[in-house]
């Protein structure tokens, strides 16, 4: 049978990590459609998100921890064939509950996918490459959910709202062949003991202290920046006046920027150490919890340069923290995706949550996120820096477990 070599899995990976926005993002702009499509109202109608983000993550949770066991492919395979049936559900049915119902299918396997698509960078790469390739699925991460509603927009008005469904089904039918390709042998060390066991040794990860404060480090950034997408074109539009046009260049401009700031810092991690960046990290986070209510709100270009910080932040630590966090040897790297996975969705859900707020003015709920995000990060790393820390890499403050 032919096998997938390094470049088509990387390929592979690329598409895994897009359907977080392909599923949550693409359909948007579909939703005041679906309403009269489905004879319900707004209320219902957005249990089709939100009950998709938790299912995702639950997904997320456990599908990892058995592909240690089982190994990525059939795991991968049961991932895309679900999201696959979720998917072509959501297209056929004119029942809002069966809706709702094939959302939370979709999402189980979307899980998968963003586990798996993390994990399987683990399996392929070491050092510098898994580094980059860690860095170009943060970008991914950051460009998707500004791509995937454009995209769905062009699809809802040429074709209908049923067609951003039908596009992630094309995506992961195309993953499913590419899943069947992999070889069968990944991860070479399997888990050895029952999947009750596997699942039990994820929870674990959340017992060792240090490892979960670290990974909350590492994730707590994402707090402003999905605030930031849950309520930006509120900001632009209403606040500061601009086109529906002119936001979606400022939100892709601010994106960017954060992202070549992000490649170029890299460049100078590996002089610095990572104790010293970590504090960089953290002034950082400092200085943009300030610029946002102030510069920020003076116009529309200040308000997206004080963004830039945070986008800088998150695809930094997406690619820096993930990087040290899945190059632990106690935990297998399906649970370490898993567990990062899904702190990072929940994290980001509590983010918008708190975004959206009646705040009066939206800036002060970005800046509250950062605010809160730059306090926990201090908080941790100030005591993980007196007391030491049993995460290994991490120069004059590592010790042994």
């Amino acid at each position: 049978m032919l096998r997938l070599g390094e470049k088509a899995v990387f390929i592979l990976i690329v598409m895994l990590s897009i359907f977080g926005p392909l599923s949550t993002d693409m359909y948007l702009s579909g939703l005041p459609e679906m309403i009269d499509y489905f004879g319900t109202n707004e209320t219902v109608i957005s249990i089709t998100l939100y009950g998709f983000m938790v299912f995702m993550a639950v997904g997320c949770l456990v599908l990892g921890p058995i592909s240690d066991k089982y190994g990525r492919r059939p795991v991968l395979i049961f991932s895309m064939a679900v999201y696959i049936f979720g998917s072509i559900g959501c297209c056929l049915t004119s029942n809002i509950w069966v809706m709702i119902l094939f959302r939370i299918i979709q999402a189980v396997g979307g899980g998968g996918a963003i586990a798996l698509s993390v994990a399987l960078i683990k399996d392929y790469f070491v050092g510098d490459k898994l580094g980059k390739a860690l860095s170009l699925t943060a970008v991914i991460g950051v460009l998707g959910p500004i791509l995937a509603p454009i995209i769905g927009t062009i699809l809802i008005e040429t074709v209908d709202w049923q067609a951003t469904f039908w596009a992630p089904a094309l995506v992961s039918s195309i993953c499913l062949i590419m899943a069947i390709m992999l070889p069968g042998d990944i991860p070479t060390e399997r888990f050895s003991g029952s999947v009750a066991g596997s699942l039990k040794s994820m929870f674990g990860i959340f017992g060792n202290r240090d490892f979960f404060s670290f990974m909350v480090l590492v994730c707590i950034f994402i707090l402003p920046f999905m605030a930031y997408l849950a309520v930006s074109s509120y900001i632009y539009q209403d606040m500061f006046g601009v086109s529906a046009g002119a936001y979606s260049l400022f939100l892709a401009a601010s994106m960017i920027i954060g992202i070549v700031c992000m490649t170029v810092f890299q460049k100078f991690i590996g002089r610095l150490g990572n104790r010293v960046t970590l504090w960089i990290l953290l002034c950082v986070g400092a200085m943009d919890t300030i610029l946002i209510p102030t510069v920020g709100s003076i116009n529309e270009y200040l308000f997206m340069l004080s963004m830039v910080p945070a986008i800088f932040l998150i695809t930094t630590f997406r690619s820096f923290g993930y990087n040290i966090l899945l190059n632990q040897r106690d935990y297998s790297s399906g649970s370490v995706s898993s567990v990062l996975n899904f702190t990072t969705f929940m994290l980001g859900f509590v983010g918008m949550m708190i975004g959206s707020m009646p705040w009066g003015n939206f800036i002060y709920g970005i800046t509250f996120c950062a605010g809160i995000s730059s306090v926990i990060f201090f908080a941790i790393w100030a005591y993980t820096v007196k007391k030491g820390t049993t995460v290994r890499g991490i120069d004059g403050v590592s010790r042994d477990s």
